[in-house]
């Protein structure tokens, strides 16, 4: 996942963070790669155009 964002960490001389989750195939209940492929499938027909991870409900009040 890379992470194109500016970050506290930012400068121009320095390459953007890339996150590399390894896959924990021993135990896929608990792999956390496999989890959030899980979680961008399940949750790509609410996330529209946005390209934020988490998805945020607003209420009206």
């Amino acid at each position: 996942i890379s992470i194109e964002a500016v970050l506290k960490t930012s400068s121009p001389n320095r390459p953007q963070p890339i996150l590399d989750i390894p896959r924990f195939i021993e135990k896929p209940e608990l792999c956390v790669a496999l989890t959030l492929v899980e979680y961008l499938k399940v949750s790509d027909s609410l996330r529209g155009n946005a390209l934020d991870l988490f998805i945020t409900i607003k209420t009206t009040s």
